[in-house]
Formats: structure tokens, C-alpha cells, sequence
């Protein structure tokens, strides 16, 4: 009985997981970023590679007043569209800035698309040309402009 339990668990908890990520093929979240506000909506932006081809997925899901939406987008890299590309166009700020500020938003960037690395960025939004985060906020609005239109229930 415990080991038919424990495997009706495991099927449960893999159907679940694969609807996540469209037929299975996006296994790996290459790039997240987390936009937290003090107020804790949050918005959660993913980042996955198929394995062996150019198409990936973005997917956003917002958390507002406990209610969660997710967008998802697949479709073809390409020189218009090339998310590692702005990514890293992205991370090129001093990771000497010392603001925090408790009543704005804070950023957490997760990547190992090429190192692994977790950042946590207080309100970029706040004086974002002089501690150089014009790039990082081009970023959001770039992956908020792919997923425009695009949902899943």
C-alpha cells in the first residue's frame, strides 16, 4: 500500500510538472528573472532552450493579490529575437552598487547560461542611467513585448 501511495505521488507530481513545460521538451531554465515589489506582487520571467534546435520558450507568470497568470511564448531565435543576446547585453552594470532601498522592487536575475550566477538588484528603476541599469530594464520590456498577447489558462 505505501509503495502504491508513494508511486500514485511520484505520476501525480510528473503530470503536474510536465504541463509546465509544453510536451517535456523544456527541461532546463536556462534564465530567470524575479521582480518582487515591496507591496510582494510578483512577476517571474523564465528563459528555456529546446535542446537541440533554435526554439525556445519564454514564460511569465504574475502573481497580483494572490491570483497567478502565466504567458507562454515559443518560438524561433533569431537576430530580432535573441534573448541570450539581450541577456547579456543586460548584465553589463557594476556589481559594486551599494542603493538599497526597502520600499521599492528587487530583482533576482538566476542564470547558468554561461556561468552560474544569482544577483539580486535593488529598484534598477531608481537613478537606472547612472548605476547603469538602462540595458537590464531593455531586457524586461523586450520579454514583456514577445509575450504581448500571448496566454495559457
Amino acid at each position: 500500500m505505501k509503495n502504491f501511495i508513494l508511486l500514485l505521488l511520484l505520476v501525480s507530481g510528473l503530470s503536474i510538472a510536465q504541463s509546465n513545460y509544453d510536451e517535456g521538451c523544456f527541461e532546463i531554465t536556462r534564465i530567470s528573472l524575479t521582480i518582487e515589489a515591496a507591496s510582494r506582487e510578483k512577476v517571474i520571467y523564465l528563459y528555456r532552450p529546446k535542446i537541440d534546435s533554435g526554439e525556445c520558450l519564454i514564460e511569465i507568470r504574475e502573481d497580483k493579490d494572490g491570483k497567478e497568470t502565466v504567458r507562454i511564448k515559443k518560438y524561433m531565435l533569431g537576430e530580432e529575437s535573441n534573448i541570450p543576446k539581450a541577456f547579456s547585453d543586460a548584465l553589463n552594470f557594476d556589481l559594486r552598487d551599494q542603493i538599497s532601498l526597502h520600499d521599492g522592487t528587487r530583482w533576482t536575475i538566476r542564470s547558468d547560461l554561461y556561468q552560474e550566477f544569482e544577483i539580486s538588484i535593488s529598484t534598477p528603476e531608481y537613478m537606472t542611467e547612472e548605476r547603469g541599469y538602462n540595458e537590464l530594464l531593455k531586457f524586461r520590456d523586450f520579454l514583456d513585448k514577445e509575450l504581448i498577447g500571448e496566454g495559457k489558462p
